[in-house]
C-alpha cells in the first residue's frame, strides 16, 4: 500500500516537474524606439590654398573657404614685377629740429588719410591690409640650441610674401590695373564696386540719379558733394530714401588724428602762409568745408616743404565721379628748378585766352598759378595707389580755382625714376629708325607740366542749356575725369609750340614731343584700360590714328607726322573744350564709345614691352627711417 502511494507520489511530482520544464511562451516584445539619426555639418573642405595666411583667417576675411580662388605664385610675381621697386632717400642732414618735428607731423596726418583710402577703397580693404601687416611685424615663439625659449620675427612664406605685397600695391584685394578685378574672391568674376564705398553697396545708379533730381538744390548739393558719402535710409517701393554723410562723421576718428597733426605742425611752419593753410586744413577735417583750405593751400608759398593732404581726385568714383578720395603727398622743394618753371608759367595766363573755343565758355581764371617742384618724401592713399602720381594741379574745385587759381607740383624723383623705365625704352622699341635715339626726356618732362597747365584752362563753372549754373565735372559726371585727363593731354601738346614760339622753351621740343606723343601712349595704356590716363591716352591715340598722324610699318615701329600732329590735335582740344563748355555727358559719352577701345595693332606691340616694368614702386626709406612711416 504504500509502495502504491509512494509510486503514485512520484508520478504526481514527475509531471509537476515535466510541467514546468516546459519551453516558456514568448513574452510580449517591448516596442523599438528608432534612434533619430544624428546629421553632422561637415566641416568645411578647406582646399589646398597656397596662402598660410588666407587659410588661417578665412573666416575674419568673410571668405567661403570653399570656394576661395587665388592667383598662382607665377601670377603674383609677374604682376609684382611690373612695378620697379626704386628707394626712395633724400637728404635730412641739413635739417634743423624744428623741421624734423615739422615732417614728422606731416607724415603722421598722412598716414592718417592712407588709412581713410584704404576704407574708401574696398569695405574689406583694412582687414587685408591688418593681416598682412599683423604678419610681417609679428614674432613666434621657438628655443635655441640649448632649449631655452627665444622671438624669432615670423617669416612669410614666398607666396604670402608676394600676396601680401599686390595687397599694398593696390590698398586691397582688386587689381586696380585689371579694372578692380578681385584676385582674392569667393565669387565668379567679382569686381569692386562702380563706386567703391563712397555710396551704399545696394544703391543703384538710376535710383541715385531719380532720387537726387527730386530734391531741393540745397540738399541735392549735399549728395552731389565731393565730401559726403551716400547710404539708403530707408528702403522705398519705387526710390529709396537716401541719406548723406559728411565725410567729418563718416572717418571721424581718423580726421580727427590729422586734424591734431595739422594742427601741431603749424607751430613748426617755416612761413605765415604755411601756418595759415595748416591751421585751415585742420579745421577743414572737422568740419568738412574744403573751400578755405583749399583757396589757402593755393596761396601757401615761401616754404621749403609741401604738402598735399586732403580729399581731391574723384577717379575712384566711377559710379558717378562726384566723389574725391583722400590723398596726401610730402615733398622737399627744389627752388632753383621751381624758379626756372615759374619763368614758363608767367606766359600761361595769356595762353588761356586763346584756347580754340567760343569765349563765351571761359572763364577768367586768376592770373597766378603757383608752380612747386620737389622731391618726393611720401606718397599715400590716391597718390600712392598702384601708378604713381608724376605731378598735379590742385584744387579740383571750380568755385576755388576760378577765385584763386590752382597750383601745380612737379615731382621731380619720380618723373626721373618713371622716365628712366618707361618712357625712354618705350621710345627705342616703338620708334622707327633713327627716331628710336631721340632723347625724350625734357619733351616727357615739359609735356608733365603742359598736361597740369592745361587742367587751369578752359571751362571751369558753366551754364547748361536749360541755364542752370553748375561745373564741369558735376555736369559731365562719371565721364568728367576722362574727357579733363585727355583735355590735359591735348592742351599740353597745344601748349608747346607756343611756348616755343614765346622762346619760353628750347626750340626743338616741337618735334619731341610729337615724337613722344607715340611711346607717351604706350606708356599710359599699360597702366590699364580703366585707369583714366590710360582711358584718356587711348582716346587721343586713336584720333591720331583716325588721322594718319602715326603710321607703323612691317615691324611694328612708328613714324610720326609732325604738321599733322598739331593739326589734329587742334581739332581735338576743340571737340573736348567744346563737351566740356557745354557740360553734355552724351557727347562725352559718344566720344569716349567712339575712341575709347583698344585697336588691334596695340596689343601686338604691347607684347614686345612685356618685359619692361610698368611704373615704379617707391621704397620710403628715409619717411621710415626718420619719421616713422608704415608705408
Amino acid at each position: 500500500m504504500r509502495h502504491w502511494m509512494l509510486v503514485l507520489f512520484l508520478a504526481i511530482v514527475g509531471a509537476l516537474i515535466f510541467a514546468g520544464c516546459k519551453k516558456d511562451e514568448p513574452l510580449p516584445a517591448e516596442p523599438v524606439v528608432v534612434q533619430p539619426e544624428v546629421v553632422k555639418t561637415p566641416e568645411p573642405t578647406k582646399p589646398d590654398l597656397p596662402s598660410e595666411l588666407i587659410t588661417a583667417n578665412y573666416m575674419s576675411m568673410g571668405l567661403n573657404i570653399e570656394k576661395t580662388t587665388l592667383p598662382t605664385l607665377e601670377e603674383l610675381k609677374t604682376w609684382n614685377a611690373e612695378f620697379k621697386d626704386v628707394p626712395v632717400e633724400l637728404d635730412t642732414s641739413t635739417f634743423s629740429e624744428k623741421d624734423m618735428n615739422l615732417l614728422r607731423h606731416f607724415v603722421a596726418a598722412a598716414e592718417a588719410l592712407d588709412e581713410i583710402f584704404w576704407m574708401q577703397n574696398s569695405a574689406d580693404g583694412l582687414k587685408y591690409r591688418d593681416m598682412c601687416r599683423n604678419a610681417t611685424s609679428g614674432h613666434s615663439r621657438t628655443t635655441d640650441t640649448e632649449g631655452m625659449p627665444v622671438t624669432v620675427p615670423y617669416m612669410l612664406s614666398e607666396y604670402d610674401a608676394q600676396l601680401c605685397q599686390f595687397i599694398e600695391l593696390n590698398y586691397g584685394r582688386f587689381n586696380r590695373k585689371l579694372g578692380n578685378k578681385a584676385f582674392i574672391t569667393d565669387k565668379d568674376e567679382e569686381t569692386r564696386a562702380l563706386g567703391a564705398t563712397f555710396y551704399d553697396p545696394n544703391i543703384r545708379k538710376d535710383e541715385l540719379e531719380r532720387a537726387v533730381a527730386e530734391m531741393d538744390p540745397q540738399l541735392k548739393a549735399q549728395f552731389e558733394s565731393a565730401y559726403t558719402t551716400v547710404w539708403i535710409d530707408e528702403v522705398g517701393s519705387t526710390t529709396p530714401k537716401l541719406k548723406a554723410t559728411s565725410y567729418s562723421e563718416e572717418y571721424p576718428r581718423l580726421l580727427l588724428v590729422a586734424s591734431h597733426r595739422l594742427s601741431l605742425a603749424a607751430s613748426y611752419a617755416d612761413s605765415e602762409s604755411q601756418k595759415k593753410f595748416l591751421m585751415a586744413q585742420a579745421q577743414a577735417f572737422l568740419d568738412n568745408d574744403y573751400a578755405k583750405s583749399d583757396t589757402a593751400w593755393v596761396l601757401a608759398g615761401d616754404s621749403k616743404f609741401m604738402l598735399l593732404a586732403s580729399f581731391y581726385e574723384v577717379y575712384d568714383d566711377m559710379l558717378k565721379g562726384w566723389k574725391a578720395a583722400a590723398e596726401a603727398a610730402v615733398g622737399i622743394v627744389d627752388q632753383a628748378m621751381t624758379d626756372k618753371i615759374m619763368l614758363v608759367q608767367k606766359h600761361l595766363a595769356n595762353l588761356a585766352l586763346q584756347l580754340p573755343i567760343d569765349k563765351k565758355y571761359l572763364n577768367k581764371r586768376p592770373d597766378n598759378t603757383p608752380i612747386v617742384a620737389m622731391n618726393v618724401l611720401g606718397a599715400w592713399g590716391q597718390a600712392g595707389a598702384s601708378v604713381q602720381m608724376s605731378a598735379c594741379k590742385l584744387p579740383n574745385d571750380a568755385k576755388v580755382t576760378d577765385k584763386v587759381g590752382s597750383k601745380i607740383f612737379m615731382n621731380l624723383n619720380f618723373q626721373h625714376a618713371k622716365f628712366a623705365i618707361g618712357l625712354k625704352p618705350i621710345g627705342a622699341l616703338t620708334l622707327a629708325g633713327d627716331l628710336a635715339k631721340t632723347d625724350l626726356w625734357l619733351a616727357y618732362f615739359w609735356h608733365n607740366f603742359t598736361h597740369e597747365a592745361s587742367h587751369s584752362m578752359g571751362p571751369g563753372v558753366i551754364k547748361l542749356a536749360d541755364g542752370t549754373t553748375t561745373t564741369v565735372d558735376k555736369a559731365l559726371g562719371e565721364y568728367g575725369s576722362i574727357i579733363e585727363e585727355a583735355k590735359g593731354d591735348v592742351g599740353g601738346y597745344w601748349l608747346v609750340p607756343r611756348l616755343v614760339k614765346l622762346g619760353a622753351l628750347p626750340e626743338n621740343l616741337t618735334v619731341e614731343t610729337a615724337l613722344s606723343s607715340l611711346p607717351g601712349y604706350y606708356r599710359m595704356v599699360r597702366f590699364g584700360i580703366h585707369e583714366a590716363h590710360a582711358r584718356c591716352a587711348t582716346l587721343v591715340y586713336n584720333y591720331f590714328m583716325e588721322r594718319s598722324v602715326y603710321a607703323q610699318g612691317p615691324d611694328g615701329r612708328y613714324t610720326v607726322d609732325v604738321a599733322k600732329f598739331y593739326e589734329a590735335n587742334e581739332e581735338l582740344f576743340k571737340e573736348l573744350l567744346l563737351i566740356e563748355g557745354t557740360g553734355d555727358p552724351a557727347a562725352a559719352k559718344l566720344f569716349i564709345d567712339t575712341y575709347g577701345t583698344i585697336r588691334p595693332e596695340v596689343e601686338g606691340v604691347l607684347a614686345t614691352l612685356s618685359e619692361l616694368p610698368v611704373d615704379i614702386r617707391p621704397i620710403y626709406l628715409t619717411a621710415r627711417k626718420e619719421f616713422g612711416a608704415k608705408k
